[in-house]
């Protein structure tokens, strides 16, 4: 079997968010009119924070 089109080696995902400093703190915050999820993920804040 062949396939007619390929598999992409890297996925890109975007996440419109900015980071704010609030004293010595970090936080991300959301574009207006985007409500946040109903649990943050810890793992995934960690990483993103990590890459950043």
């Amino acid at each position: 079997m062949s396939r007619s089109t390929a598999i992409p080696e890297t996925v890109t995902l975007n996440v419109p968010f900015r980071i704010v400093k609030r004293g010595r703190r970090k936080e991300m915050q959301l574009p207006e009119g985007v409500r946040p999820g109903r649990r943050a993920d810890n793992t995934l804040v960690k990483a993103l924070a990590r890459t950043f």
